[in-house]
């Protein structure tokens, strides 16, 4: 297949042509302040597909998807702008939560990225930061925007 003026390939375009969009088109579709952030954390990606001269890799999500879980995006935005609006003042709250995330290896030009998920507690730090403590005493910093990182349930801790 072939490339449309160095910018996308022709499998790119037909996707397009068939309701599928880059992620940041696609929070612009959708309006209402949604943020790419909240599309990934609530459905996958359709489809990948090369870009640019660099033959990049992007994935293409599903309007109609993207419509039918509307509410769920909705939501992941306000949990994310709740947190933000939390983690501004100087209490840090701690809850136990169920995350996953990625955790990379390798090296810089082979990366392998290993998924985890587990029930943590997750105390949420200024600047969308949030620190994560293993049961086993391991603790670590993600960012909530950070690739990977999904909150999927959260318990109020009740000291």
């Amino acid at each position: 297949m072939g490339y449309i003026d160095h910018s996308w390939s022709v499998r790119a375009q037909e996707a397009r042509d068939s309701g599928l969009l880059p992620i940041g088109e696609l929070a612009k579709y959708l309006g209402k302040g949604i943020t790419p952030h909240d599309i990934r954390t609530v459905i996958e990606p359709s489809e990948w597909h090369h870009t640019s001269k660099y033959y990049n890799e992007t994935n293409f999500y599903s309007i109609e998807e993207a419509e039918e879980n509307i509410n769920r995006i909705l939501a992941a935005k306000r949990l994310r702008l709740y947190f933000k609006k939390k983690t501004k003042k100087v209490s840090l709250e701690t809850y136990r939560a169920k995350i996953s995330w990625l955790e990379w290896s390798g090296t810089r030009r082979h990366p392998k990225a290993t998924e985890y998920n587990d029930v943590v507690m997750a105390t949420f730090l200024p600047n969308d930061w949030v620190r994560i403590t293993i049961d086993d005493g391991k603790t670590f910093r993600k960012r909530l925007t950070t690739t990977g990182f999904r909150i999927t349930k959260l318990y109020r801790v009740v000291w």
